[in-house]
């Protein structure tokens, strides 16, 4: 049961999908980051029902890549762009690491979090309308977003932290750490793994760029803002998927 309701509070926090109400307290939130990857599942099949809703209906390549881009934004309520909003307006101010650290908690949307965003967006959507068909790339997608959210939870939990008092301090002060970074790691072994058999030697290629986006993530998280925090996870999570996105376009798979 307590695993259940870690994985509830999981789609709870981290997507808008409809699930049973359980209370927000230490004990279900023990294993969330390693019910984190199911979320991505939940996305990745979204993803591929909808490709195949818009192969039937015969919908323009710029319309499909659209809704693609759309499609996870909706499912999880834009929580991880909007890390990734904030985290650009901190990188660039150029500031001192406490006051990045500001620059995070403030609810108000700079210039560059707009410009960024929209740069993000423009590429997603690009990369999304020029994406093949096939099985390969299907697997890609199935794979993608539940790879990204492992690897996020893993550096989560294995980064340096700060003394901050937000959701992501609360997480890891409420996490098996070490049971927690074993199955995060288990999943991004099981995940890369399942991309090799679905997409070939060029599935390896996904796990390659959430590599570089968390080799990134942990320049910036030690030298930028003095240790991890939930936006910096949301910045890492939308690099991530746009790196994987590009991976399977340029990689050919």
């Amino acid at each position: 049961m307590k695993a259940l309701r870690s994985i509830v509070t999981a789609f709870q926090m981290f997507s808008r999908l409809p699930t049973p109400r359980v209370k927000w307290e230490d004990d279900n939130m023990r294993y969330m980051l390693p019910a984190f990857p199911l979320v991505g599942l939940v996305i990745g099949a979204l993803m591929l029902l909808l490709r195949l809703v818009c192969a039937h209906f015969l919908a323009p390549s710029l319309l499909r890549g659209a809704a693609m881009t759309i499609l996870p934004i909706l499912v999880t309520g834009g929580i991880h762009l909007d890390g990734f909003a904030d985290t650009v307006d901190a990188l660039s101010s150029y500031a001192e690491p406490a006051r990045k650290r500001e620059i995070l908690k403030d609810p108000h949307a700079g210039a560059f979090a707009v410009i960024y965003v929209g740069v993000y967006l423009m590429a997603a959507l690009a990369l999304n309308a020029t994406m093949k068909d096939g099985l390969r790339t299907s697997g890609a997608l199935l794979g993608m977003f539940a790879l990204s959210r492992a690897v996020s939870g893993f550096c989560s939990l294995a980064y340096p932290g700060t003394d901050g008092r937000g959701l992501l301090s609360t997480f890891r002060a409420s996490a098996d750490k070490r049971l927690c970074l074993w199955l995060l790691g288990g999943w991004i072994v099981v995940l890369s793994a399942a991309l090799v058999v679905l997409c070939g030697a060029r599935g390896l290629l996904l796990p390659l760029a959430a590599g570089l986006a968390a080799a990134r993530l942990y320049q910036i998280c030690t030298k930028q803002f003095g240790g991890m925090s939930g936006d910096l996870s949301g910045y890492f999570l939308s690099l991530a998927e746009l790196f994987m996105l590009a991976a399977i376009n340029l990689g050919g798979i």
